[in-house]
């Protein structure tokens, strides 16, 4: 056959799709963001090696062909934590240090600022030796680093810099623009103002009861026209947060606006349960994670309250709010139908929120039925709006359905509920009945099923998904 025939009859190729860029690009920005001044992303080999290579320039006085980008970018691996101790760099250092004092370079100046405020350790010998050979250069520097230095003199304080600058922070009325307007390139840099940031946190964590204190603080964790909060140090902005609710609850609206604000900024932990939630103290988590069961149980009901005309639904909506106040409702989870969410996007959520997609479940069988699961004591509570019956799981039990997950099927759940010895299941006939029912269920051995079912993995559709 000729190579046009086999062209002719082959099948049509399938148009490859286009792929999803939009997280890549959300990642390469937050590492601009952390890093405005380093182009190419140096792994420590790299560093190690620029270290060593501006070591034997110094050694040799060898500067043919020398680029002074070179010198900078080398300057902030000598300084780094690893090397800025070292024996064998010291009269790298030192070189540095005397390099500073006779330099008119305003580039090499504006590098070696840089490198201090990154490098900036209160304990540190390099830090003090940086501030004090700087200091005596600021005539010498360019118009934004003079004006900076004056505007924020702070910044040269070898000990007490950050805790000065917070306090100066702590009177700003949004300390993320303020600083940029400065000629501060990043404010959420590491280094010095991380430092900065664990001050001004230690600083206003008493009095984050209030809600416009509360909007401020956000707003330095998440300045306008930022996707996702601070990374560096969040865990104790989170812990700020929640400290002044260790002793008391914040009346309904602050806190679903503490939850949702925090989940928008660094993902629910109950489903992300490493990154920065992996360092938070499990006091400041389990008010948290009280909050979190709440607010699903509030959602769920206001959904259920406004797309049912059940009469029987109210006083089943209070008998789990009840319960919860009880404090027998240890976790919580919402499954909307595809009707559910899209009244909730349109009606309760924040048209502003970034992670509606990812708050709540899917429950994809039936088109008006939605779930609550439940983690009470050692069992797994469903329930489901209209006449959908309630079903209970030992928690051990490999076919009870698991929380956090992203999507559910009632008919399989129902299936697997049936499959077992009677008396795991009621409907809502009799609400007193079945109130009693519950409250029993909690308590008592649920069997197991000897057959298995294993369920049908569910996804949430794509068209829901931002």
């Amino acid at each position: 056959m000729r190579l046009f025939e086999s062209i002719e009859n082959s099948q049509q190729l399938i148009p490859i799709t286009d792929p999803e860029l939009r997280y890549l690009r959300s990642a390469a920005d937050r590492v601009r963001e952390r890093w405005p001044d380093v182009q190419v992303s140096k792994m420590e080999k790299e560093r190690e090696a620029l270290a060593q290579k501006l070591r034997r320039h110094i050694e040799h006085d060898d500067w043919k062909d020398t680029r002074l980008s070179f010198v900078v970018l080398a300057a902030s691996a000598v300084f780094d934590l690893v090397r800025r101790e070292r024996q064998d760099m010291a009269r790298t250092r030192d070189f540095l240090y005397a390099e500073i004092a006779v330099s008119t370079s305003v580039t090499f100046l504006s590098g070696l600022l840089r490198a201090y405020l990154e490098s900036y350790d209160p304990k540190g010998a390099h830090t003090k030796a940086l501030a004090s050979a700087l200091r005596k250069a600021i005539p010498k520097m360019n118009a934004t680093g003079r004006l900076l230095i004056e505007a924020l003199p702070e910044l040269l304080d070898p000990k007490a810099g950050p805790g000065n600058l917070a306090t100066r922070m702590s009177k700003m009325s949004n300390p993320y623009t303020e600083l940029l307007h400065l000629g501060l390139r990043n404010p959420h840099g590491i280094g010095f103002m991380d430092l900065a940031h664990l001050s001004l946190t230690q600083l206003v964590q008493p009095h984050l009861s209030e809600k416009k204190l509360i909007e401020w603080y956000i707003k330095w964790l998440r300045p306008p026209g930022k996707e996702e909060g601070r990374n560096t140090g969040a865990e104790k902005a989170i812990e700020g947060l929640i400290h002044p609710w260790m002793e008391k609850t914040p009346e309904d609206k602050l806190r679903s606006y503490l939850v949702e604000t925090l989940i928008e900024l660094y993902g629910d932990p109950r489903i992300k349960s490493g990154g920065v939630w992996g360092g938070i103290d499990e006091r400041y988590l389990a008010i948290l994670h009280r909050w979190l069961t709440r607010e699903d149980m509030r959602f769920f009901t206001g959904v259920v309250d406004a797309i049912q005309m059940d009469a029987m639904w109210p006083p089943r909506r209070d008998f789990w709010l009840k319960l919860y106040d009880e404090g027998k409702i240890d976790a919580a989870w919402v499954a909307l139908s595809s009707q559910a969410f899209e009244y909730a996007r349109q009606h309760l959520m924040r048209t502003n929120a970034k992670n509606s997609y990812s708050r709540v479940g899917f429950q994809q069988a039936r088109q008006n039925t939605s779930l609550l699961i439940m983690k009470i004591g050692n069992k797994i509570m469903v329930d489901g709006c209209h006449s959908y019956r309630t079903h209970v799981f030992d928690i051990a039990d490999p076919m009870a359905p698991k929380l956090f997950e992203e999507g559910y099927n009632c008919k399989e759940i129902m299936r697997a509920s049936d499959r077992r010895a009677t008396g795991a299941s009621k409907a809502h006939i009799s609400i007193p009945f079945w109130s009693r029912w519950v409250r029993d269920m909690i308590n008592a051995d649920v069997p197991w099923s000897r057959q298995t079912m294993r369920y049908t993995k569910v996804y949430s559709p794509r068209n829901w998904r931002r």
